[in-house]
């Protein structure tokens, strides 16, 4: 019985996601802006948005860690946070950081997804990449940090194209390296763990609580099956 449930469940979901896909228009040139309702569905992962897969399986995502300000225009999944981010060397101050222990633990996040899936990270200078990390406001002030996407035309394709990503951090916050801390005082490799999940494409994961795309502080450093599958969904099987 509850097999039958779950699979009726399953199978509801599908036809709506369905229904979510037609209601993206299909998109030729980058210039035909998306509608507030069609960025919504990408925002909540009804429609699925990630980096291009490169002729050998891969998405390779070239980041950079923010020296000059820089704004995001054009197809913002977000439209309220994330517009605008600084350098990352605001958030390292203020909680008394060393760069390269942040930048570790940025790494740790990274191959954390990167085992699992056929996506690659690669350094790149701030003007040659696509992926900015830096200091900023969130849109709302119970958050420590956001995401932003830019996304491309859709063309005929079932998956959205990524273009930009940013992650701002909150630099009046008391970032930690160690475990054991709070929304206010929250741990790097955590919470890079999660904003990276939203910067390939992830939502929000409900339960709250139980994933590390929950919305929600948990401290979790392991990705479980629904991570895992999520984002093996765009890019393929490690």
């Amino acid at each position: 019985m509850f097999l039958g449930v779950w699979a009726s469940g399953a199978l509801a979901q599908g036809q709506e996601d369905e229904k979510m896909l037609a209601a993206v228009t299909p998109r030729n040139h980058e210039e035909v802006p998306y509608t507030s309702e069609e960025l919504r569905a990408v925002r909540n992962g009804f429609i699925s948005s990630a980096w291009p897969i490169s002729s050998d399986g891969y998405a390779y995502v070239k980041f950079a860690f923010v020296e000059d300000r820089q704004t995001l225009t054009g197809q913002l999944v977000n439209a309220r946070g994330c517009r605008e981010v600084r350098p990352i060397e605001e958030v390292l101050q203020t909680s008394n950081i060393a760069r390269e222990d942040f930048v570790r633990d940025v790494e740790w996040a990274f191959q954390q997804w990167e085992r699992i899936a056929n996506i690659r990270f690669v350094p790149a200078k701030q003007e040659e990449a696509h992926f900015l990390i830096g200091s900023g406001e969130p849109a709302f002030s119970f958050l420590a940090a956001c995401t932003n996407i830019r996304i491309g035309a859709r063309g005929t394709g079932r998956v959205v194209p990524i273009r930009t990503a940013v992650i701002a951090l909150d630099p009046m916050r008391r970032w930690r390296l160690s475990s054991g801390g709070s929304i206010q005082s929250p741990n790097v490799r955590y919470v890079f763990l999660h904003e990276v999940g939203h910067a390939i494409g992830l939502a929000f994961k409900h339960p709250f609580g139980k994933y590390v795309m929950s919305n929600k502080y948990i401290e979790r450093f392991a990705l479980t099956l629904w991570d895992i599958t999520a984002a093996q969904g765009p890019y393929g099987v490690r």
